[in-house]
């Protein structure tokens, strides 16, 4: 199951909220694993119901929230609740506490997408499926920050002497081809394991950067990004060494995302990349951030 897509579960193991009248603690599961919690109404569901699952990395589509909304036989009528209400700005899924209880994302029932199924993705819409189109409709896309401007004290000479402490582990940090939220994966741990956390690293590219996809050939990742091409883009997986297209799972533009470097390949390529991307070095079987690389340093870009 990819990582910032709703997908289809189920829902149980119904437990009482102190205090509470309306509201209800339940379980979402996926393959009779809880794998977190939501609160729901009191009656809307029945032990084992399939719904759709979408946590708060994700943001809901208007047209289809609106497409939900007039399915509810209250709808336009005074007492309608919109799903909306339960959304912060944007669409964007919430993780809330409500009577000092967790509910970690929205669940809908999966009847409610019905009408957004095609013969191909009805006989797919079952248990474990996860989206973010459902036939030739948008469903749900992953949220990404709004990027924020701050100006930073000092003179420009000042700030270019300041050195960046690096958070990436010395040969231990390693990307994944498709690397799976623990969310969905915590059935997999046990207590024996030992387990290294790090933080997740962002970084950008020049918007006229040259990829390689498995289905069109070479794309500058502007076309790609503005035209949210659903296609797979030539990488490296780091743990096996072998070359593998992986799949485009977001579309997003920063700006202002750290300072600009210029690499020149041996081939006489360049390529515009932030200081904060880190890149592979195949000799130190690690990655590195941009800004702390050296001119000894080898560095594996296909470009």
């Amino acid at each position: 199951m990819e990582n910032n897509k709703a997908f289809v579960c189920k829902i149980g193991n119904f437990k009482s909220i102190e205090g509470a009248d309306r509201i209800i603690q339940a379980s979402v599961i996926l393959d009779n694993i809880p794998i977190t919690q939501v609160v729901v109404g009191k009656d809307d569901y029945n032990e084992n119901d399939l719904v759709v699952y979408f946590d708060s990395n994700l943001c809901i589509e208007q047209a289809v929230i609106e497409a939900i909304d007039k399915q509810h036989e209250n709808y336009n009528k005074e007492n309608f609740v919109s799903i909306s209400r339960y959304l912060a700005k944007g669409n964007r899924v919430k993780t809330v506490k409500l009577r000092n209880t967790i509910s970690d994302g929205l669940v809908i029932p999966v009847e409610k997408f019905e009408q957004f199924l095609d013969k191909k993705t009805k006989s797919l819409f079952n248990e474990g499926f996860s989206f973010n189109d459902l036939g030739d409709i948008h469903i749900c896309h992953k949220y990404v920050p709004p990027v924020k401007q701050q100006s930073t004290p000092g003179s420009k000479k000042d700030r270019k002497k300041r050195k960046l402490i690096s958070r990436v582990i010395p040969n231990m940090f390693k990307f994944h081809v498709d690397t799976q939220q623990i969310l969905r994966n915590v059935h997999r741990l046990n207590p024996e394991m030992v387990a290294s956390v790090s933080r997740k690293i962002h970084g950008c590219v020049s918007w006229d950067t040259i990829v390689d996809t498995l289905e069109y050939g070479k794309k500058q990742i502007k076309e790609i990004v503005d035209n949210k091409t659903n296609c797979h883009i030539k990488a490296l997986n780091t743990l096996t060494n072998e070359v593998v297209y992986a799949n485009v799972d977001a579309f997003y533009k920063k700006e202002n995302d750290g300072d600009w470097y210029e690499i020149e390949l041996e081939n006489g390529n360049k390529i515009k990349i932030t200081g904060n991307n880190p890149v592979w070095l195949p000799q130190l079987n690690c990655y590195r951030k941009v800004e702390e690389l050296t001119t000894d340093d080898y560095v594996l870009i296909d470009y």
